[in-house]
């Protein structure tokens, strides 16, 4: 009996070496990028949105939008609606609002004047979006959380078309660009749908708190207190060495990586490998 606890502890301590070394390895695989601070400013918002190509930043505070530079700040709030689920602003003139819990869009211009408001049950009372984002050609990204299903939206006739097969395991994280709509489901799986209806798969992301999508095979996705670049087209992963300790989010466009903590937003030089 001895012997064969002997045998077992050997053996416990035999696996833990390997998942050790394993680990060890696996890190070491992982290449580092170390970004350049620029410039920052300082903010008191709940949510930092993201940033522009002309510097202006978005964030919200006690459900208001506000987009912000270095010469205005202008606002946006519709407390009919209740609180602010997305915005999308990858159209500089024409930004959308979603508020899940009223099914409702609000469109608004660059100065955040109210344009259009859409409800969706409105054009089909089986329609209730939980994600919604900028497509091309005046038509939105809608996942309908009825029937799991990704449409595209038509803003002008208000009708829309599905895209691919209803998803079978939710939705965890989700963007919309003119051409592509991308996914984490519940099991990790990252997906990308086309305007042309097609699906790719670019396989399992490892658990994470927060993902931004870059392109079709590149994104950033935050693990605890640290950041990583998953690369599918090169089939590599980089970590971004930060110097803050904490932070509650985190943006990246054209090279340019902003940090939020709790009431400053610090911007980064980080060009993708």
């Amino acid at each position: 009996m001895t012997s064969f606890k002997a045998l077992i502890f050997y053996m416990k301590k035999t696996i833990f070496f390997m998942m050790c070394l394993f680990w060890g390895t696996l890190q070491a695989q992982i290449e580092q990028i170390t970004p350049v601070a620029i410039d920052s400013i300082t903010v008191d918002c709940d949510r930092f949105i993201g940033t522009d190509g002309a510097k202006n930043y978005f964030y919200i505070k006690d459900n208001v939008l506000y987009k912000k530079n270095d010469k205005t700040v202008v606002q946006y709030q519709n407390i009919a609606l209740g609180k602010i689920s997305s915005v999308s602003f990858i159209n500089a003139l024409r930004l959308v609002i979603f508020y899940d819990a009223f099914n409702t869009i609000c469109i608004v211009d660059s100065q955040l004047n109210e344009i259009e408001q859409i409800n969706f049950s409105d054009s089909d009372a089986s329609l209730f979006a939980s994600a919604v984002g900028i497509s091309g050609q005046n038509k939105l990204w809608v996942f309908n959380q009825l029937n799991q299903q990704l449409l595209l939206f038509d803003l002008l006739s208000k009708s829309y078309k599905t895209i691919g097969v209803p998803f079978s395991n939710g939705i965890l994280f989700c963007s919309g660009d003119f051409n592509n709509f991308q996914w984490i489901d519940k099991n990790y799986q990252w997906q990308v749908g086309s305007i042309y209806g097609n699906t790719i798969s670019n396989g399992t992301l490892e658990v994470c708190d927060a993902v931004q999508f870059i392109n079709p095979y590149c994104l950033v996705f935050q693990k605890g207190i640290e950041l990583f670049i998953e690369d599918k087209k090169q089939n590599k992963r980089f970590k971004i060495a930060l110097v803050e300790k904490s932070f509650k989010n985190f943006y990246y466009k054209d090279q340019i990586l902003s940090i939020f903590t709790s009431n400053r937003i610090t911007n980064y030089k980080l060009n993708l490998p």
